[in-house]
């Protein structure tokens, strides 16, 4: 029995090291005056798992940006405010200065930090993503965002290709468009009810994407939403939904069924082109006005469908 305790004194104390080790392994930065980031970050030798504190610029995400090494990013205290900038798009002239509450576009666009960071959470005083904010994050397996964030911005998480997952707090109500396109290991996302408006190619090109949960406020699915998502096997439509846009659903090649919805009007062209598995569709609606040029070609599997009487364009 005394041996047994031993060994179990020994197996607590061990966890209680490596719980202290890795506490003491974040490396922590304090930034009392905007702009001065980059002189600390040269000043700190292991960057690798690093808090950030204070008030941040842009010519502080610019540096940070540009910092090699970094795998986890802690900006949860950081307040973000005006002043400086830096060049969003390398290949572009224009210039990207820092709003109060908004995370800077082109974030990650560019620069050494994309090449390493694996998981990212953000300010907590933020309420909305600029344009391409994380985009090109080829590293990121996790993003934590904060619990007031209402807005995301185009492409905001755009080719993080090593993201599997995300959850998306209760607040948000607009997805600018393409928020996801290029996530190619992105298997399931829940939007939450808040969300009444949403661009289009949220989702194009997530290959992997099998789960996803929309809002049953929605009334539209806009253009090229689930282009190309070829692991997506089925989805419940949301019940108010009204319009189908354009290429929706494009080369969904495993999406086998779909039942619009009662207020269902309009499906645009092309919405089902390439949705080789499709082999049942069934329409609630009787106030489906318009079914759009080449809405289902290439569905070699479906053999029939009932047009309902209320149809004045095909």
């Amino acid at each position: 029995m005394k041996h047994y305790y031993s060994l179990l004194t020994c197996a607590l104390s061990l966890l209680l090291w490596w719980g202290v080790a890795s506490l003491s392994a974040q490396t922590t930065i304090n930034v009392a005056e905007p702009g001065t980031l980059q002189k600390k970050l040269s000043e700190t030798t292991d960057l690798s798992s690093l808090v950030i504190r204070g008030s941040l610029n842009a010519d502080d995400f610019g540096a940070l940006r540009s910092t090699a090494g970094i795998t986890m990013l802690d900006l949860s205290e950081v307040k973000i405010v005006a002043g400086g900038s830096y060049v969003g798009n390398p290949n572009m002239s224009e210039r990207i200065e820092t709003v109060p509450g908004t995370m800077p576009g082109y974030f990650l666009f560019a620069g050494k930090l994309a090449e390493s960071l694996t998981t990212i959470t953000l300010p907590s005083s933020v309420t909305r993503l600029g344009i391409r904010c994380l985009q090109n994050g080829v590293k990121l397996t996790e993003i934590n965002l904060p619990s007031e964030l209402t807005y995301l911005g185009e492409m905001a998480f755009g080719y993080c290709e090593s993201l599997t997952a995300i959850e998306l707090p209760e607040s948000i109500d607009t997805l600018a468009g393409a928020t996801f396109e290029g996530c190619k290991a992105l298997e399931s996302v829940e939007l939450p009810e808040s969300v009444v408006s949403m661009g289009g190619s949220v989702f194009s090109g997530c290959e992997t994407l099998s789960e996803v949960t929309l809002p049953p406020t929605l009334r539209e699915i806009p253009f090229a939403t689930f282009k190309g998502c070829t692991s997506l096997e089925e989805l419940d439509m949301p019940k108010f939904l009204k319009k189908i846009g354009a290429f929706a659903f494009e080369g969904c090649t495993s999406l086998s069924e779909i039942q619009l919805p009662q207020l269902m009007r309009t499906i645009e062209h092309d919405a089902f082109t390439g949705c080789e598995a499709l082999a049942k569709v069934s329409i609630a609606s009787v106030a489906l006005e318009t079914i759009g040029d080449r809405a289902f070609k290439g569905c070699v599997a479906l053999k029939e469908i009932m047009i309902p009487a209320g149809v004045t364009k095909i």
